[in-house]
């Protein structure tokens, strides 16, 4: 019995080393940001009906943090009717968007990148080519510091499509993001 409780207090003193040694110790950063960026169809498709497009902008947190952000994503023009929120804030009538999917990559030039995945989304599109998204990502890792981090990141989009085909598929947008960040870093 000596024994037994000899080695629940080694184990009880070898966890607390552990734990304020920082070894268990996990990190939850949580901010908001704004960004803007360019997005161009790309040669991928997620669900083989419309075009992904690849976004590449950049990010400035609350947190005084500035990223990079690179990524694909696939919205397909839906049929209902819905408000499109357009850059200056008006809104006017437009068609709904479609949630498919979204890959993300934000690159820290001093800590690493962060890995996200889209899991939900909405958006409107009107007939002049302006659009707003919301979306969803989860945070699937990363590398550096981000390696195994988890969380979430929601984020709402305004934008114009700049330049269209007449005919065809194609097209170059912009667009503003404001949203926040929970993440964690083990």
């Amino acid at each position: 019995m000596k024994l037994a409780r000899w080695g629940i207090t080694v184990a009880a003193i070898t966890i607390g080393a552990l734990a304020s040694s920082g070894a268990f110790a996990a990190t939850v950063q949580q901010y908001t940001f704004t960004g803007r960026g360019t997005a161009v169809t790309a040669a991928l498709t997620f669900d083989g009906i419309g075009n992904a497009l690849y976004l590449e902008g950049s990010v400035v947190t609350s947190i005084a943090q500035s990223f990079t952000l690179r990524g694909v994503g696939q919205f397909n023009t839906g049929s209902t009717f819905c408000t499109v929120t357009r850059l200056d804030g008006s809104t006017e009538p437009g068609i709904n968007l479609v949630f498919v999917r979204s890959k993300t990559v934000i690159l820290d030039a001093n800590a690493g990148a962060i890995f996200e995945r889209g899991s939900y989304g909405s958006g409107c599109t009107g007939s002049d080519g302006a659009f707003s998204i919301n979306e969803t990502d989860l945070v699937t890792g990363g590398t550096g510091i981000y390696k195994n981090a988890f969380g979430s990141v929601t984020f709402s989009e305004s934008g114009i499509t700049l330049a269209a085909p007449s005919s065809g598929s194609g097209i170059f947008n912009f667009f503003r993001a404001k949203g926040s960040v929970s993440i964690t870093l083990p």
